[in-house]
């Protein structure tokens, strides 16, 4: 009886673990709208953090040849 319990609760963990939604696209989404309040209407903005800008795009760039920046994208 008490083997048949916990096979049934770990069936029921992985049930619910794979049932669970994927919270990326809201992090993503969230994350996106953040940086969209902070920039506003402007294109590039320089931040207090050394070495961090925000850039907002529209449409695609053309690649840089002679100089490449860290950065980080997020599409929404």
């Amino acid at each position: 009886m008490a083997g048949e319990a916990s096979v049934t609760n770990m069936r029921n963990s992985k049930e619910n673990a794979v049932l669970q939604s994927n919270p990326v696209p809201e992090l993503r989404a969230e994350l996106a709208r953040k940086i969209a309040s902070i920039i506003g209407k402007e294109e590039n903005r320089i931040t207090e953090i050394p070495a961090v800008s925000l850039h907002r795009r529209t449409s695609p760039t053309p690649p840089c040849r002679t100089t490449y920046h860290p950065g980080v994208i997020v599409v929404a």
